[in-house]
Formats: structure tokens, C-alpha cells, sequence
């Protein structure tokens, strides 16, 4: 389950317990990206499903395809 409000959290020096996933998803919006594109049924779904959350508050663009090949098109 995603925890939005631990992934935009800024608060330097605490301490969260997050998913291996989760932490990529806050490395991602550390790191300034402002588009993401995925497909479902992939191992790094939950990424996508976490910033889906946040996207809005984050100043992310996401974007979803139904598979690979529609993502490569």
C-alpha cells in the first residue's frame, strides 16, 4: 500500500520504513523527473501505482499503456 504522504514528506532527518518500491518512487521525485511512462503487470508496478498517487503534488506527468508494444509505439 503507498504512502503518499511519506513519499512527498520533507523532513530532514526523520527516519520512514518504505518498500524497496516506495524508495525508488521517492528517489524519482528527489531526483527532479517530471514524466513517467510504464505499463501494468511489470515488477516495478508498484513504482507507478505509488506516484500515481502523488503525481498531481509532485509535479509528475504519468502516463499509462495497455502493454509494451503500445508503450514502444
Amino acid at each position: 500500500m503507498p504512502k503518499p504522504q511519506l513519499i512527498l514528506r520533507d523532513a530532514p532527518g526523520e527516519t520512514h520504513l518504505l518498500l524497496g518500491n516506495e524508495a525508488i518512487a521517492r528517489g524519482i521525485i528527489e531526483a527532479g523527473v517530471g514524466v513517467m511512462a510504464t505499463y501494468p503487470g511489470t515488477p516495478s508496478s508498484e513504482i507507478a501505482d505509488t506516484l500515481s498517487a502523488v503525481a498531481k503534488d509532485a509535479g509528475l506527468y504519468m502516463e499509462y499503456s495497455t502493454n509494451e508494444i503500445v508503450a514502444t509505439e
